[in-house]
């Protein structure tokens, strides 16, 4: 049976192979720089995305193509541009956050708290997507149609992502134990987000990604059987009945429940010398994303998913896409502000990734609040400029996702 993911495989997975070229940095005078951080002086930002991301991506595009962060930077009294770099995958954008390449960066849970508990000069600062929907599929025809149907099975994932700890947490609920030995499952690794829409040889069922699980449905290559939001997919067929959308009575015992199986959230993470130095230019980052999503609740679904129809990115017809859009977390709260209960992902999952020896222990609560302590005064003041959502919608309870105080209250979180 496979082994739970160490330290090595993860670096070999996410390590260098990207430096070079990918992480060359932007010419000319920058945040970071000597010459940076002057009300009024003339300096470029630099950003650095994943064209395989979801929500995240008409987010940026609306804000790349309206200049919402100039535009925030001249209410601010900053002559300031933003600079797009497109990267593979959160390892290569958490290296050049590291090494300076770039200011700010959107990555994934794990790189995020991999760089926590290196102590690496980065802080989180907003929600770049959340909630995204994960699938448990499987190639067309198979004979997997309930969650039991997966004991005995080789299942192909991308290790030490969100995708093995969706699945993790979802056996832990269903079957009471997330190991793979006691289920008799065998975890294939897999590279690429394009091999969970089309299966390798061998591959009994996958775990993907919506925008990949959707793109192997229209092509024929894969059915749905169970999602991260506790429900059941297309394919499913057992004693609950037939078809998607009927809850599964397991996800009631999830610590994440009513969200899912799993919380999940990915983060805009910004450099130290970048808060310390240029205080305003985080600022008008963080108004430029929440003027960007709700640019984006104005419009009708299926024109925000246009924004990401092309193959670099979801590669969907906007019909189809939009609902990537409508699942995600920022659409459904309509801001991007972070809680402590997103905040949770990252000390939750610490736990796992400590499990697996990708980090030598958990995160505590204190080490989360050390990292963000510095970046709240700032987010608060990006919040009170925007007016919106009113203070009570960060700790309400009618809602389908886990929320609480928001990050400028975080001496008020229950570290717990």
């Amino acid at each position: 049976m496979s082994r739970r993911l160490t330290r090595r495989d993860f670096i070999r997975i996410t390590g260098g192979s990207f430096a070079g070229a990918a992480l060359l940095g932007s010419a000319g005078c920058v945040f970071g720089s000597d010459q940076g951080g002057g009300s009024g002086a003339a300096n470029t930002i630099r950003l650095g995305r994943i064209p395989a991301a979801q929500a995240m991506i008409p987010i940026t595009e609306v804000m790349r193509e309206e200049g919402l962060i100039e535009q925030a930077g001249e209410e601010l009294g900053l002559d300031i541009t933003a600079e797009w770099q497109d990267f593979p995958q959160g390892g290569a954008v958490r290296q050049a956050l590291t090494s300076g390449q770039i200011d700010l960066g959107t990555v994934g849970n794990t790189p995020t708290l991999i760089g926590i508990a290196q102590n690496e000069p980065i802080r989180i600062l907003s929600m770049a997507e959340g909630r995204v929907k994960f699938v448990v599929a499987m190639p067309a025809d198979s004979p997997i149609r309930t969650p039991e149907d997966l004991q005995n099975k080789r299942v192909g994932l991308i290790q030490a992502s969100d995708l093995q700890f969706f699945f993790d947490l979802t056996l832990n609920s269903l079957f009471g134990t997330p190991s793979y030995d006691e289920l008799g499952i065998e975890v294939v690794g897999l590279e690429t987000l394009s091999q969970t829409a089309s299966p390798p040889g061998g591959i009994e069922a996958v775990v993907a990604t919506e925008t990949s699980y959707l793109q192997g449905q229209l092509d024929g290559l894969i059915e749905g059987l169970l999602n991260s939001y506790g429900f059941t997919e297309d394919y499913y067929a057992g004693p609950l009945g037939e078809g998607a959308r009927i809850q599964l009575p397991a996800v009631q015992d999830s610590p994440y429940y009513p969200e899912g199986f799993y919380l999940h959230r990915n983060f805009w993470l910004v450099t130290e010398s970048m808060v310390d130095e240029n205080p305003d230019a985080v600022v008008a980052f963080l108004i430029a994303e929440q003027r960007a999503v709700e640019r984006l609740q104005d419009m009708n679904p299926t024109r925000v998913a246009a924004l990401a129809q092309n193959q670099e990115y979801w590669n969907l017809d906007p019909e189809v896409g939009q609902q990537i859009w409508l699942n995600d977390l920022t659409h459904l709260r309509g801001w991007p502000w972070l809680t402590r209960g997103d905040l949770r992902a990252v000390v939750d999952q610490s736990e796992l990734a400590a499990q697996s020896d990708l980090i030598d222990s958990a995160l505590s609560w204190d080490r989360v609040i050390e990292n963000i302590s510095p970046v709240a005064p700032l987010a608060r003041q990006a919040w009170e400029t925007i007016g919106y959502p009113e203070e009570a919608a960060f700790t309400a309870t009618d809602t389908e996702d886990i929320r609480g105080l928001p990050l400028w209250q975080y001496e008020d979180w229950e570290t717990a």
